[in-house]
């Protein structure tokens, strides 16, 4: 049986989120700027580059 990769309890396959803590199942997530898959842990895109803690609307730095 699988395990939540944040808190480690045992989850079912299908589960989409984990009953002990609530986060998601997914191992990827959408980047913030292209909206490309991304693994959920990435710092940056690997599709177009964007820092994934910035804000895609702030253009002041990009």
């Amino acid at each position: 049986m699988p395990k939540c990769m944040y808190c480690g309890t045992e989850i079912d396959a299908d589960a989409s989120f984990c009953e002990a803590c609530g986060k998601s199942t997914s191992k990827t997530k959408e980047c913030v700027r292209c909206l490309e898959q991304i693994p959920v842990n990435a710092k940056f895109c690997k599709h177009c580059g964007f820092d994934q803690n910035k804000d895609p609307w702030d253009f002041t730095n990009s």
